[in-house]
């Protein structure tokens, strides 16, 4: 009898050490209840059914037969149709993102941007070449690719290429114990209220706002105009996501900019991501913080952003190019 017991312990210690499936499930499930800003708006119509896929998906999980975890909970959210919200496995696929510039021709200069998460090394090539763009009249920006990174990326590109001030809409941050403690590893502020706790508030990373749904970026293009480039063309396709989406919403608004190609990936209603660690490196969960205000007012995920002109991906540098001609 003893022997017996002392098999069962061991063998429900070694059980222990192994990743529960249950156990990360129960995880994602809480970060998306509790620290996901679009839970809320999103799951409150549709509770029955959000609550029987929770059941299935742990059904899922405890069948040995089924998918990889991932998959299955990745099933999961995508009831909530947010690509920000996913979940990730290890990253085999990396590769380096090209930023980089030349000359076409005489007139047109082009410009390639795969990210815009390596700040630096935009800003230094634009440092580099800005005698050059400014001395041809047109001016191709190629995004295709570009899944975003931060929109102070594109800080230098932005009065290039503006022809009166530009709007843009205000985001709001989703106070929970988590989420603020993420806050003070970032910036080091402390931002946590009980009486905020689950409530939407303005993200304490950027400056004081009037409370408004959105707000303006003013350029003195009066005094500081440039005369080159004349016509700048944005390529896009549906990988353009996040922060590039936000791009391309901003350059709509300049007089001098055209968008070629198709509908963006619709990845910008929320966003501000806390990336969790649900077992060591095996799996990552992407949980966005933020909302575009007014939301589901503004929203873009559904469809994306289209373009001004639909190409198809052969020869859209000689296509555009025609454009120019006219």
């Amino acid at each position: 009898m003893k022997k017996l017991l002392w098999i069962l312990i061991i063998f429900s210690s070694c059980n222990q050490q192994k990743p529960n499936k249950d156990y990360i499930f129960d995880r994602v499930v809480y970060e998306v209840e509790n620290n996901y800003a679009g839970f809320k708006i999103k799951a409150e119509n549709n509770l029955e059914y959000y609550n029987n896929l929770k059941i299935q998906t742990y059904d899922a999980l405890n069948d040995r037969e089924e998918k990889s975890k991932k998959e299955i909970i990745n099933n999961y959210l995508s009831f909530f149709n947010d690509k920000h919200l996913y979940v990730s496995g290890r990253r085999n696929d990396y590769r380096p993102r090209e930023i980089s510039f030349k000359s076409i021709d005489s007139s047109t200069n082009y410009l390639r941007i795969e990210t815009f998460n390596q700040k630096l090394k935009l800003d230094n090539l634009l440092d580099s070449v800005n005698h050059i763009i400014l001395s041809k009249p047109n001016l191709i920006i190629d995004l295709k690719g570009n899944k975003g990174g931060s929109d102070n990326a594109f800080s230098k590109l932005l009065p290039m290429i503006a022809t009166n001030n530009i709007y843009g809409k205000n985001i709001e941050f989703l106070a929970s114990p988590d989420n603020c403690k993420q806050l003070e590893k970032d910036f080091n502020k402390n931002v946590w209220s009980v009486i905020n706790n689950g409530k939407f508030i303005y993200p304490p990373w950027l400056r004081p706002s009037d409370g408004s749904e959105e707000f303006i970026l003013k350029y003195d293009y009066q005094n500081n105009r440039f005369e080159n480039p004349e016509q700048i063309a944005v390529i896009i396709d549906s990988n353009v996501a996040s922060s590039a989406e936000q791009f391309v919403l901003y350059s709509k608004q300049s007089k001098k900019v055209k968008v070629f190609g198709e509908n963006t990936s619709g990845c910008l209603d929320f966003s501000n991501c806390r990336k969790i660690d649900l077992y060591e490196d095996y799996m990552k969960l992407s949980v966005p913080m933020t909302r575009i205000k007014g939301y589901p007012k503004h929203s873009i995920d559904h469809d994306g952003i289209a373009p001004d002109y639909y190409l198809p991906n052969e020869n859209q540098i000689d296509q555009i190019q025609e454009y120019f001609k006219l």
